[in-house]
């Protein structure tokens, strides 16, 4: 989903079956935003034209992108090889294989990647590394500082630690900085002199100067319960993406916008990943009336056939347990196993299905229950009932490992 001008339109589409968790976004110097998936990587130029990045034939998830330029392209490969990878505007090659970051784990994992313009930084399991041309170099932090490293760039200066400290280059030296510890490791800094960090305590924020000691603010409490991803943009605003809303700050971390799902165009689920290019857009759209849904089916108990009938039923939004979700709302199945939940919002939601003690087609092996569901995506409208989703039968009490199907 792209905003920009007042209105939002979605752009891309992921192919059928697989998932946003799975996708990587950054944005290259050019004004455009790369993309990548189980499908392949994707350009999204400036005029909203799209070009596809071919990738080896049989070929595994590029992540961690990072764009120097349409022809100095950098990314790790989600595969057992743990790659660094390059493009070079005609085609990807391997420049550094997981083994080739030797240290204290045979079994070495790359964490992270980001790029100046002086040299490639990678992060593993093996400490931090340095690529200029074809020679690299394990670097070393102050004071022995040791630990998996998240890497962060600012101002075309690296800056790698953890939740026990941050370091920024300085010169052939380090500088320890003083940013909130005591947050989530998807933090944002921006090159306006703001570090954006999600708070563990809930859906909020800490914002405090990039560099050097200064006051942290607490935002207002965005919609949701955890931040999946932030970003800074050049006009200094926060962006927060979160479980259940898209939010905007201003630098004291007050709510400038906020949209959950269903009010804006395009946006129907969680919101899992944001980037800003340059200042971001002025003029933001408001938030529309948000759409609801009636929802309805009928539960069946895997093993007999029956109906799971007196079944306890929780929806709600997110993907874990309905403890503090934005949206809840309770209901218990009729004899026949049918349910009915009214005043649903456009949402990913979860239902959460509590068998009767009773039900003897619920035990052992057979105790998977519950199941995802986003309106969106999952339902049809039966005719003459606009926003009516009939889910139809669904199975419950399943066994812990389904049998292959049949030959």
């Amino acid at each position: 989903m792209r905003i920009d001008e007042g209105k939002a339109a979605t752009i891309l589409k992921f192919p059928s079956g697989s998932s946003s968790w799975g996708t990587d976004i950054t944005s290259g110097p050019a004004g455009d935003l790369w993309v990548s998936d189980w499908s392949g990587v994707r350009v999204v130029n400036p005029d909203g034209s799209v070009r596809d990045i071919p990738l080896p034939k049989g070929g595994p998830r590029y992540e961690h992108l990072a764009v120097r330029a349409s022809d100095d392209v950098w990314a790790i490969t989600r595969d057992i090889e743990w790659s660094v990878v390059r493009h070079d505007g005609a085609r990807w090659t391997t420049v550094r294989k997981r083994s080739q970051f030797p240290g204290r784990y045979d079994d070495n994992k790359i964490i992270s990647l980001k790029v100046t313009r002086e040299a490639v930084w990678v992060s593993c399991w093996n400490g931090l590394w340095r690529g200029v041309g074809n020679q690299w170099q394990k670097v070393e932090l102050p004071d022995k500082y040791e630990g998996l490293l998240n890497l962060f760039v600012y101002r075309d200066r690296l800056v790698a630690g953890n939740h026990e400290g941050y370091f920024i280059q300085e010169g052939k030296g380090w500088k320890r900085l003083s940013w909130p510890v005591n947050a989530r490791a998807n933090r944002a800094v921006g090159d306006v002199g703001l570090v954006a960090s999600p708070s563990v305590a809930g859906a909020n924020v800490m914002l405090a100067p990039a560099l050097g000691d200064g006051c942290t603010a607490v935002s207002d409490n965005v919609q949701g319960r955890a931040v999946h991803d932030l970003a800074v943009d050049q006009s200094g605003r926060v962006w927060v993406a979160t479980d259940h809303s898209l939010a905007v700050l201003d630098r004291s971390g007050r709510i400038l916008h906020q949209w959950a799902p269903g009010t804006l165009d395009g946006f129907v689920g969680e919101a899992r990943r944001v980037v800003v290019i340059g200042a971001g857009p002025g003029n933001l759209p408001p938030a529309q009336p948000a759409r609801t849904w009636e929802i309805i089916g009928r539960l069946e108990v895997y093993k007999s056939g029956a109906p799971l009938a007196n079944a306890d039923l929780e929806l709600c939004t997110g993907s874990g347990d309905c403890v503090g979700a934005p949206f809840s709302i309770k209901a218990t199945s009729a004899a026949d196993g049918s349910f009915r939940f009214t005043g649903v919002p456009e949402a990913e939601l979860q239902l959460h299905v509590r068998p009767p003690a009773s039900e003897a087609g619920c035990g052992g092996i057979f105790t998977e229950t519950g199941t995802s569901i986003m309106p969106a995506r999952d339902c049809r409208a039966p005719p003459g009932a606009p926003r009516v989703c009939d889910l139809g039968t669904v199975r419950q009490c399943l066994p812990f490992e389904m049998p292959p199907p049949p030959p």
